[in-house]
């Protein structure tokens, strides 16, 4: 997710980032580069929290399931 945000809102939206458990990949003056991995409801959520904040651009893969090697 792509939030814009400026100094002053800046601290809020990482306090939601963290209390959702967001990972912060990048910080830019007017925005913020958010990605977080969950559940569709906890995922729901989050975006319910971050939209105050605009939403800029988002991208939702979907459930993913990899085999792993025994």
């Amino acid at each position: 997710v792509r939030a814009g945000c400026s100094e002053e809102t800046r601290d809020g939206l990482i306090q939601v980032a963290n209390l959702c458990r967001a990972k912060v990949l990048n910080v830019a003056q007017t925005e913020l580069m958010l990605e977080l991995t969950g559940s569709p409801k906890k995922i729901d959520s989050f975006l319910r929290l971050v939209k105050p904040y605009g939403i800029i651009k988002m991208a939702r893969s979907g459930m993913i399931a990899l085999e792993r090697e025994l």
